[in-house]
């Protein structure tokens, strides 16, 4: 069978972890390189540990799981939480495929995940696609299954771009999209560039930073670019694993000016749309930050991309490329007093915030 054990220090860029991800089904968010940039960069920095469970078979000592958390001491209360800091849209643990449903079905998984886990008020993990709600098995009837109140939405490209267009696009939205881009086209030389070099990498996320400023907004009220841990994190991966083509730093040129960039990550066929921004102040007319995901979508379809995964968040530009929305869940459990009465008032606040009370303020 398996054994299961925490482990507070792992090497994501280990052959060991790649080959376990290469044998599952986990996202680009738990990619090796994501892994080990938010374990160095993010982590201590924001007063996390890491406390990962590592599933291995008992004869043969094979990594068949793991299940990346991390923890939070407030006084005497810990609080363990999914490896996510803010910047992974996708959460789940990465799996094996070939021992998935035997490790599914293992009747000792619950209790076994408890041991290992030990004492704790509050677990919480957010942003559970529902084709990844088989993660609740590690937990057992103790984990509790909320809607975010929020989707995740992608697009399905196929192998033709103008096959995708015919297909999932309106012919409302088609002739919108070609309208917008050849008003660009008429206003100069317009060229989408995929950067690689540090410094062009550098004058595109400086861009992003100023055009978000205003329009994009976190849970703390600013957006992630804006808080300079974060928009190193992202800048860094760009330009350290440009080469790799897993991150992915594009820009679109007005006769040299940037018109819209945008940050993503792209792992076998699929590409996550991360961080848009575009210059509406100048350019709104012409819906560039459309015009940009356009040009992408066209451009990575020639580098084997079939989805093109625009992620968490209810914008309406996501409806114009033919996405289908999918609900987000959390997954949370109390093993305290303490934690049940955390539960209660998040859900008491997130009532209140709902219903416009100034008290959830």
């Amino acid at each position: 069978m398996f054994e299961i054990t925490l482990h507070n220090e792992l090497d994501f860029l280990s052959e060991t972890y790649q080959d376990l991800y290469n044998r599952s089904n986990a996202t680009a968010f738990q990619h090796p390189i994501w892994m080990s940039a938010m374990q160095k960069k993010l982590c201590k920095s924001l007063s996390f540990e890491p406390v990962t469970l590592v599933v291995k078979t008992v004869k043969e000592g094979l990594l068949v799981a793991l299940l990346p958390l991390v923890q939070k001491r407030l006084g005497p209360f810990r609080i363990l939480e999914y490896s996510n800091f803010g910047v992974v849209d996708h959460a789940c643990a990465i799996v094996d495929r070939d021992f998935h449903d035997e490790l599914m079905n293992w009747s000792e998984l619950p209790d076994m995940v408890d041991n290992a886990l030990g004492a704790y008020d509050l677990l919480w993990i957010k942003h559970v696609r529902h084709q990844e709600l088989w993660l609740s098995t590690f937990f057992g009837k103790q984990i509790v299954i909320k809607e975010a109140g929020f989707g995740t939405y992608a697009t399905e490209l196929g192998d033709n771009y103008q096959t995708w267009k015919q297909n999932k696009l309106s012919a409302n939205r088609r002739s919108d999209l070609r309208r917008k881009r050849g008003k660009l086209e008429q206003a100069g030389s317009l060229e989408l560039r995929i950067a690689s070099q540090a410094d062009e990498i550098d004058r595109l996320f400086d861009f992003l930073r100023t055009v978000r400023a205003d329009r994009f907004t976190g849970a703390d009220g600013k957006d992630f670019l804006q808080n300079p841990l974060f928009f190193d994190f992202y800048k860094q991966l760009a330009q350290t694993h440009s080469v790799h083509g897993y991150p992915v730093t594009a820009g679109l040129f007005l006769d040299g000016a940037i018109v819209a960039a945008a940050f993503g990550i792209k792992d076998g066929g699929t590409f996550k749309f991360l961080l848009p921004g575009a210059d509406y102040k100048r350019f709104g007319r012409f819906s560039p930050g459309k015009v940009l995901i356009d040009l992408m979508i066209e451009r990575l379809m020639d580098k084997g991309v079939t989805c093109f995964d625009l992620s968490v968040g209810d914008e309406d530009y996501k409806a114009s490329f033919g996405t289908k929305p999918e609900n987000i869940y959390t997954l949370r459990a109390s093993k305290s007093v303490a934690g049940w009465a955390g539960l209660k008032l998040i859900d008491v606040i997130k009532r209140l915030r709902a219903s416009g009370d100034p008290l959830s303020g």
